[in-house]
């Protein structure tokens, strides 16, 4: 099994990937508040993959006081709508489209998930 962390703005992209994650048998998702997503209470969440929008994930960079991520950034997928819209720092972070299919997305996940 595989749990998930998926963290965006938009309530309705977070259903809607949750509902499509979960058709996957090993999914667990489980959906993270992006207002305290910069708090401590996600800090000891059990979760293998964090899926983050872009914008969460860079505030968080900006706001992290000395805290890590719910999950090392090895285990996180940043969610974007243009490749463009990264700072340099970020490169290093797998990332995946907001549009991706349901294949993309569970490739990636199951390719992050064995550390490749």
């Amino acid at each position: 099994m595989i749990r998930i962390a998926v963290a965006d703005t938009n309530p309705i992209y977070c259903l809607g990937l949750k509902t499509m994650l979960g058709q996957v048998d090993d999914f667990r998702i489980v959906v993270l508040s992006p207002d305290s997503f910069n708090t401590p209470r996600y800090d000891n969440l059990p979760i293998d993959i964090l899926l983050v929008d872009a914008d969460l994930y860079l505030g968080h960079q900006g706001n992290v006081r000395g805290r890590a991520l719910p999950v090392p950034e090895a285990k996180t997928i940043l969610l974007i709508m243009d490749p463009d819209e990264l700072p340099g720092r970020t490169r290093q972070v797998r990332t995946l489209r907001k549009g991706s299919g349901k294949h993309d997305f569970e490739a990636m996940i199951r390719k992050v998930s064995a550390g490749f």
